[in-house]
């Protein structure tokens, strides 16, 4: 994409009024990252030559070259992650054209990206240049490097340290003589796409990694694309329920579960009504798996939660509004009703660090008491 097309792209969505000149600069001066002792060469430029680049009737090069040591993608990111998250919403429809793979939690990431490339580009462009064998290899040693620096932890949180390809599942590290170090290789996932997209890349063990190098055909890439996006799923479900924390006092109500003895438990009379009018039909094995804890269980949580509330031990309103609003984050990022059930297990699993199976007991409660999952329409 040349500048012009990307500057014009922007400017329809977050221009605010400003002239096609300013709002260029405004770019430009949101993509580098000078010194406080060094002259800001964005600033030495006229307006009239940032309407030129806007226009495409100059070229960038001159400009991408003097600023092309002091370009910083992250200071872009914090440009567009400051706007508005309509504003966002609207900029991620606008390029998902160029860049399917662009969502509403990596938009800013991919317009920095973007903008570095064009500069890029622009500034080291050399025509007729015969490139030696050597200067290729170490090249490419250099962009690993760099990429693995940059997305390298990422990569490895990702994955949650086990390689993710098909029948595999080893540790991307290693232990030895009680050291820890590791063991993996970022793997690009399409050659025709850009090497340094995150989205493009994924943290595999170095088996697994020269396998897929040396062997990969249009069906193994189309997998490892599934493995991909189904990571990235998992990573933004992690971040939708990141910043909620459990209800203190919760605990208490899985402690208290675990120590109810099976002779006191006092199973419902009745189907569980909710449970069928709630959950599809093609989620089966979560229905089932739903229904016994409810039978069996209900009746118990359900006193357990009035008791430590009339105790002032657990806000039990505050809590349902949390499970509530967790559920409604998760439905709209379109997870199935198996994957909000998941996600909510372990978000209530990893805040109270219990077991999962009383974390199940739980959320199960709260599908029957209609917090969690929408009626089924007809």
């Amino acid at each position: 994409m040349k500048f012009s097309d990307f500057a014009n792209i922007l400017y329809s969505i977050l221009a605010d009024g400003k002239n096609t000149d300013e709002f260029t600069q405004e770019l430009f001066l949101n993509i580098v990252d000078y010194p406080a002792d060094v002259d800001n060469k964005v600033e030495n430029r006229t307006l009239p030559a940032f309407k030129s680049y806007f226009n495409g009737t100059r070229s960038i090069d001159g400009i991408a070259k003097d600023i092309n040591k002091y370009i910083e993608p992250e200071v872009f990111v914090s440009y567009i992650n400051g706007l508005p998250e309509g504003t966002i919403s609207n900029l991620c429809n606008a390029l998902i054209a160029y860049i399917p793979d662009i969502n509403l939690y990596n938009t800013a990431e991919v317009c920095a990206d973007m903008f570095k490339k064009i500069l890029f580009n622009a500034a080291n462009i050399k025509k007729n240049k015969k490139t030696t064998l050597i200067e290729i290899e170490s090249g490419a040693c250099a962009l690993s490097d760099i990429i693995k620096q940059r997305y390298g932890t990422r990569l490895l949180v990702e994955s949650k340290g086990l390689c993710p390809n098909d029948n595999c599942c080893r540790p991307l590290y290693i232990n030895a003589n009680g050291q820890t170090d590791m063991n993996y290789e970022i793997t690009q996932i399409n050659p025709n796409l850009p090497p340094d997209s995150f989205a493009n890349l994924i943290a595999l063990c170095p088996d697994c990694s020269k396998r897929y190098l040396l062997a990969k055909d249009d069906e193994q890439m189309n997998r490892m694309e599934i493995i991909k996006r189904h990571l990235i799923s998992e990573a933004e479900t992690i971040e939708v329920l990141a910043n909620t924390k459990v209800e203190e006092g919760v605990e208490r109500v899985l402690r208290k579960i675990s120590d109810t003895p099976m002779m006191k438990l006092i199973p419902l009379s009745y189907e569980p009504v909710s449970l069928r009018e709630k959950i599809l039909p093609e989620n089966r094995s979560l229905y089932i798996k739903a229904k016994a804890y409810v039978t069996e269980y209900y009746p118990a949580v359900h006193g357990i939660f009035q008791q430590l509330s009339k105790e002032r031990k657990l806000r039990f309103d505050p809590f349902c509004m949390q499970v509530k609003m967790n559920y409604i984050n998760l439905r709209d990022k379109g997870l199935t009703q198996p994957e909000i059930f998941e996600a909510l297990v372990e978000w209530l699993a990893s805040n109270t660090n219990d077991r999962k199976d009383l974390c199940e007991i739980v959320i199960s409660y709260f599908i029957q008491k209609c917090e969690v999952f929408d009626a089924i329409t007809e």
